[in-house]
Protein backbone atom coordinates (compact mmCIF):
# COMPACT_ATOMS: atom_id res chain seq x y z
CA UNK A 1 0.00 0.00 0.00
CA UNK A 2 3.04 2.28 0.15
CA UNK A 3 3.21 5.09 -2.37
CA UNK A 4 6.38 7.03 -3.14
CA UNK A 5 4.32 10.24 -3.37
CA UNK A 6 3.60 10.02 0.36
CA UNK A 7 6.87 9.19 2.16
CA UNK A 8 5.58 10.07 5.65
CA UNK A 9 2.47 7.96 6.02
CA UNK A 10 3.81 5.00 8.03
CA UNK A 11 5.10 6.85 11.09
CA UNK A 12 4.74 5.72 14.71
CA UNK A 13 4.92 7.34 18.13
CA UNK A 14 5.50 5.41 21.37
CA UNK A 15 2.94 6.34 24.04
CA UNK A 16 3.73 6.35 27.77
CA UNK A 17 1.96 3.02 28.32
CA UNK A 18 4.06 1.34 25.64
CA UNK A 19 1.46 1.36 22.87
CA UNK A 20 2.33 2.53 19.39
CA UNK A 21 0.30 5.29 17.78
CA UNK A 22 0.51 5.13 14.00
CA UNK A 23 0.13 8.30 11.99
CA UNK A 24 0.66 9.83 8.58
CA UNK A 25 1.71 13.32 7.53
CA UNK A 26 0.65 15.04 4.34
CA UNK A 27 0.91 18.55 2.94
CA UNK A 28 3.62 21.01 4.03
CA UNK A 29 5.88 19.46 6.72
CA UNK A 30 6.64 22.94 8.12
CA UNK A 31 3.12 24.30 7.80
CA UNK A 32 0.25 25.11 10.16
CA UNK A 33 -0.69 21.88 11.97
CA UNK A 34 -4.15 20.34 11.62
CA UNK A 35 -4.79 16.88 13.09
CA UNK A 36 -7.42 14.92 11.14
CA UNK A 37 -9.34 11.95 12.59
CA UNK A 38 -10.43 9.27 10.14
CA UNK A 39 -13.87 7.74 9.65
CA UNK A 40 -15.17 4.32 10.72
CA UNK A 41 -13.98 1.86 9.57
CA UNK A 42 -11.05 3.61 7.97
CA UNK A 43 -7.51 4.69 8.77
CA UNK A 44 -4.91 7.42 8.40
CA UNK A 45 -4.47 6.64 4.69
CA UNK A 46 -7.81 8.19 3.73
CA UNK A 47 -6.21 11.62 4.10
CA UNK A 48 -4.11 11.16 1.00
CA UNK A 49 -7.04 13.04 -0.54
CA UNK A 50 -6.05 16.16 1.43
CA UNK A 51 -2.37 16.21 0.51
CA UNK A 52 -2.60 18.67 -2.40
CA UNK A 53 -4.99 21.05 -0.64
CA UNK A 54 -2.85 21.01 2.51
CA UNK A 55 0.33 21.65 0.55
CA UNK A 56 -1.28 24.57 -1.31
CA UNK A 57 -2.52 26.09 1.96
CA UNK A 58 0.76 25.65 3.82
CA UNK A 59 -0.78 23.10 6.19
CA UNK A 60 0.87 20.17 7.93
CA UNK A 61 -1.87 17.53 7.86
CA UNK A 62 -1.33 14.94 10.61
CA UNK A 63 -3.57 11.84 10.60
CA UNK A 64 -3.33 9.31 13.47
CA UNK A 65 -4.83 5.81 13.52
CA UNK A 66 -7.06 5.11 16.51
CA UNK A 67 -6.11 2.18 18.80
CA UNK A 68 -6.29 -1.22 17.11
CA UNK A 69 -6.52 0.36 13.67
CA UNK A 70 -3.74 0.48 11.08
CA UNK A 71 -0.39 0.88 12.81
CA UNK A 72 -1.83 1.69 16.27
CA UNK A 73 -1.79 -0.84 19.11
CA UNK A 74 -5.17 -2.07 20.29
CA UNK A 75 -6.32 -0.85 23.70
CA UNK A 76 -9.12 -3.07 25.08
CA UNK A 77 -11.77 -1.15 26.97
CA UNK A 78 -10.73 2.25 25.65
CA UNK A 79 -13.24 5.12 25.60
CA UNK A 80 -13.68 8.05 23.25
CA UNK A 81 -12.72 10.28 26.18
CA UNK A 82 -9.29 8.59 26.30
CA UNK A 83 -8.38 9.82 22.84
CA UNK A 84 -7.35 13.41 23.70
CA UNK A 85 -4.51 12.09 25.89
CA UNK A 86 -3.08 10.15 22.93
CA UNK A 87 -3.40 13.25 20.74
CA UNK A 88 -1.58 15.41 23.30
CA UNK A 89 1.23 12.86 23.55
CA UNK A 90 1.67 12.90 19.79
CA UNK A 91 1.47 16.70 19.63
CA UNK A 92 4.10 17.04 22.35
CA UNK A 93 6.41 14.63 20.51
CA UNK A 94 5.98 16.70 17.34
CA UNK A 95 6.59 19.98 19.17
CA UNK A 96 3.07 21.34 18.62
CA UNK A 97 1.84 23.70 21.32
CA UNK A 98 -1.42 24.52 19.51
CA UNK A 99 -3.18 22.83 16.61
CA UNK A 100 -6.59 22.39 15.00
CA UNK A 101 -8.51 19.10 14.90
CA UNK A 102 -11.02 17.84 12.34
CA UNK A 103 -13.07 14.64 12.59
CA UNK A 104 -14.62 12.98 9.54
CA UNK A 105 -17.79 10.91 10.02
CA UNK A 106 -17.02 8.50 12.89
CA UNK A 107 -14.01 10.65 13.72
CA UNK A 108 -16.31 13.54 14.62
CA UNK A 109 -16.90 12.47 18.25
CA UNK A 110 -13.13 12.23 18.74
CA UNK A 111 -12.68 15.83 17.60
CA UNK A 112 -15.49 16.84 20.00
CA UNK A 113 -13.73 14.99 22.82
CA UNK A 114 -10.60 17.04 22.15
CA UNK A 115 -12.60 20.29 22.25
CA UNK A 116 -14.14 19.15 25.54
CA UNK A 117 -11.04 17.88 27.35
CA UNK A 118 -8.05 19.75 25.87
CA UNK A 119 -9.45 23.10 24.67
CA UNK A 120 -6.30 24.90 25.77
CA UNK A 121 -4.33 23.07 23.05
CA UNK A 122 -6.73 23.75 20.18
CA UNK A 123 -6.93 26.67 17.76
CA UNK A 124 -10.19 25.34 16.28
CA UNK A 125 -12.28 22.19 15.86
CA UNK A 126 -14.22 20.87 12.89
CA UNK A 127 -16.54 17.95 12.16
CA UNK A 128 -17.46 16.84 8.64
CA UNK A 129 -20.49 14.55 8.22
CA UNK A 130 -20.00 13.92 11.93
CA UNK A 131 -21.72 11.14 13.83
CA UNK A 132 -24.02 12.23 16.65
CA UNK A 133 -24.79 10.38 19.91
CA UNK A 134 -26.62 7.19 18.94
CA UNK A 135 -27.95 6.65 22.46
CA UNK A 136 -30.35 9.48 21.56
CA UNK A 137 -33.43 7.54 20.38
CA UNK A 138 -34.57 10.12 17.84
CA UNK A 139 -31.14 10.32 16.20
CA UNK A 140 -30.84 6.53 16.13
CA UNK A 141 -34.10 6.33 14.18
CA UNK A 142 -32.74 8.66 11.49
CA UNK A 143 -30.33 5.90 10.40
CA UNK A 144 -31.29 3.57 7.57
CA UNK A 145 -32.58 0.12 8.54
CA UNK A 146 -29.25 -1.53 7.68
CA UNK A 147 -27.23 0.89 9.79
CA UNK A 148 -29.67 0.58 12.66
CA UNK A 149 -29.10 -3.17 12.54
CA UNK A 150 -25.32 -2.79 12.51
CA UNK A 151 -25.16 -0.25 15.33
CA UNK A 152 -27.77 -2.18 17.30
CA UNK A 153 -25.59 -5.28 17.10
CA UNK A 154 -22.50 -3.21 17.99
CA UNK A 155 -24.30 -1.84 21.03
CA UNK A 156 -24.95 -5.36 22.34
CA UNK A 157 -21.44 -6.62 21.63
CA UNK A 158 -20.62 -10.22 22.53
CA UNK A 159 -19.91 -13.22 20.30
CA UNK A 160 -22.44 -12.42 17.54
CA UNK A 161 -20.92 -8.97 17.09
CA UNK A 162 -17.36 -10.35 17.12
CA UNK A 163 -18.31 -12.83 14.40
CA UNK A 164 -19.88 -10.05 12.36
CA UNK A 165 -16.71 -7.92 12.66
CA UNK A 166 -14.51 -10.79 11.53
CA UNK A 167 -16.77 -11.33 8.52
CA UNK A 168 -16.60 -7.63 7.63
CA UNK A 169 -12.81 -7.65 7.93
CA UNK A 170 -12.53 -10.65 5.59
CA UNK A 171 -14.88 -9.04 3.07
CA UNK A 172 -13.10 -5.68 3.10
CA UNK A 173 -9.72 -7.31 2.56
CA UNK A 174 -11.02 -9.33 -0.38
CA UNK A 175 -13.52 -6.97 -2.01
CA UNK A 176 -12.84 -3.39 -0.79
CA UNK A 177 -14.36 -1.71 -3.85
CA UNK A 178 -17.55 -3.77 -3.66
CA UNK A 179 -17.97 -3.11 0.06
CA UNK A 180 -17.51 0.65 -0.46
CA UNK A 181 -19.93 0.64 -3.37
CA UNK A 182 -22.52 -1.14 -1.23
CA UNK A 183 -22.06 1.25 1.69
CA UNK A 184 -22.45 4.27 -0.56
CA UNK A 185 -25.27 2.85 -2.66
CA UNK A 186 -27.92 5.33 -1.49
CA UNK A 187 -25.73 8.41 -1.69
CA UNK A 188 -26.33 11.04 -4.42
CA UNK A 189 -25.47 9.40 -7.76
CA UNK A 190 -23.48 12.37 -9.06
CA UNK A 191 -21.30 12.38 -5.95
CA UNK A 192 -20.70 8.62 -6.15
CA UNK A 193 -19.77 8.79 -9.83
CA UNK A 194 -17.50 11.76 -9.22
CA UNK A 195 -15.59 10.09 -6.40
CA UNK A 196 -15.06 6.87 -8.37
CA UNK A 197 -13.19 8.79 -11.07
CA UNK A 198 -10.77 10.43 -8.65
CA UNK A 199 -7.89 9.51 -6.38
CA UNK A 200 -10.34 9.69 -3.48
CA UNK A 201 -11.90 6.32 -4.30
CA UNK A 202 -8.50 4.60 -4.27
CA UNK A 203 -7.63 6.29 -0.96
CA UNK A 204 -10.90 5.10 0.58
CA UNK A 205 -10.24 1.54 -0.55
CA UNK A 206 -6.72 1.28 0.80
CA UNK A 207 -7.71 3.10 4.00
CA UNK A 208 -10.49 0.56 4.59
CA UNK A 209 -8.16 -2.40 4.09
CA UNK A 210 -5.51 -0.80 6.32
CA UNK A 211 -8.08 -0.39 9.11
CA UNK A 212 -8.08 -4.17 9.54
CA UNK A 213 -4.29 -4.60 9.39
CA UNK A 214 -4.23 -6.09 12.91
CA UNK A 215 -7.62 -7.79 12.76
CA UNK A 216 -11.18 -6.80 13.50
CA UNK A 217 -11.01 -6.01 17.24
CA UNK A 218 -9.89 -2.39 16.89
CA UNK A 219 -12.35 -1.34 14.17
CA UNK A 220 -15.09 -3.33 15.89
CA UNK A 221 -14.54 -1.53 19.17
CA UNK A 222 -14.51 1.78 17.30
CA UNK A 223 -18.04 1.10 16.02
CA UNK A 224 -19.13 -0.14 19.46
CA UNK A 225 -18.06 3.17 21.01
CA UNK A 226 -20.15 5.11 18.50
CA UNK A 227 -23.17 2.94 19.28
CA UNK A 228 -22.99 3.40 23.06
CA UNK A 229 -23.02 6.51 25.29
CA UNK A 230 -19.94 8.63 24.71
CA UNK A 231 -19.43 9.38 28.39
CA UNK A 232 -19.25 13.15 27.89
CA UNK A 233 -21.35 16.00 26.57
CA UNK A 234 -19.58 17.89 23.74
CA UNK A 235 -18.43 21.29 24.97
CA UNK A 236 -16.94 23.83 22.58
CA UNK A 237 -17.23 26.85 24.85
CA UNK A 238 -13.54 27.70 24.46
CA UNK A 239 -12.92 26.45 20.92
CA UNK A 240 -13.97 27.94 17.57
CA UNK A 241 -16.07 25.22 15.97
CA UNK A 242 -17.09 24.43 12.37
CA UNK A 243 -19.63 21.80 11.36
CA UNK A 244 -20.25 20.66 7.77
CA UNK A 245 -22.89 18.19 6.57
CA UNK A 246 -24.60 17.35 3.30
CA UNK A 247 -28.38 17.31 3.52
CA UNK A 248 -28.52 14.25 1.23
CA UNK A 249 -26.21 12.14 3.44
CA UNK A 250 -27.80 8.69 3.93
CA UNK A 251 -24.93 7.16 5.91
CA UNK A 252 -24.81 9.76 8.70
CA UNK A 253 -27.97 11.86 8.36
CA UNK A 254 -27.66 15.64 8.69
CA UNK A 255 -29.97 15.46 11.71
CA UNK A 256 -26.86 14.44 13.64
CA UNK A 257 -25.14 17.76 12.95
CA UNK A 258 -28.31 19.77 13.60
CA UNK A 259 -28.50 18.10 17.03
CA UNK A 260 -24.83 18.75 17.76
CA UNK A 261 -25.19 22.40 16.75
CA UNK A 262 -27.93 22.81 19.36
CA UNK A 263 -25.67 21.53 22.13
CA UNK A 264 -22.54 23.39 20.94
CA UNK A 265 -23.57 27.01 21.09
CA UNK A 266 -21.85 29.44 18.77
CA UNK A 267 -20.58 26.88 16.30
CA UNK A 268 -20.53 27.72 12.59
CA UNK A 269 -22.71 25.20 10.77
CA UNK A 270 -22.84 24.63 7.01
CA UNK A 271 -25.51 22.34 5.58
CA UNK A 272 -24.66 21.69 1.93
CA UNK A 273 -27.69 21.24 -0.37
CA UNK A 274 -27.64 18.01 -2.38
CA UNK A 275 -24.34 16.82 -0.88
CA UNK A 276 -23.85 13.32 0.52
CA UNK A 277 -21.50 11.66 2.96
CA UNK A 278 -18.39 12.06 0.80
CA UNK A 279 -18.63 15.81 0.27
CA UNK A 280 -15.55 16.39 2.42
CA UNK A 281 -13.32 14.25 0.20
CA UNK A 282 -13.82 16.60 -2.73
CA UNK A 283 -13.75 19.77 -0.66
CA UNK A 284 -10.69 19.45 1.55
CA UNK A 285 -9.62 22.96 0.53
CA UNK A 286 -12.80 24.46 2.04
CA UNK A 287 -12.31 22.62 5.33
CA UNK A 288 -8.62 23.45 5.56
CA UNK A 289 -9.31 27.08 4.65
CA UNK A 290 -11.82 27.48 7.48
CA UNK A 291 -9.50 25.92 10.05
CA UNK A 292 -6.52 28.06 9.07
CA UNK A 293 -8.62 31.25 8.95
CA UNK A 294 -8.89 31.15 12.74
CA UNK A 295 -5.12 31.46 13.11
CA UNK A 296 -4.98 34.23 10.53
CA UNK A 297 -7.67 36.19 12.40
CA UNK A 298 -5.78 35.77 15.67
CA UNK A 299 -2.46 36.84 14.18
Amino acid sequence: MSDDRFPRESLTHRLSDGRLLGYAEYGDPTGTPIVFFHGTPSSRLMFRVGDEAARSAGVRLIAPDRPGIGLSTHKPGRRIADWPADVVSLADALGLSHFAVVGISGGGPYAMACATFIPERLSSMGAVSGMGPLDHPVLFKTLTHSYRAIFGLARLGGIPYSMFCRAVAASVRRWPASILASASGKEPSAERKGIKTTEAWHALKIASVEAFRSGSSGPGHDVHLLATPWGFVPDNGRVRTFLWHGNADTIVPAAMTHHLAESMQGCEISIIPGAGHFWGLANAAIIIGAMTSVRQEAA
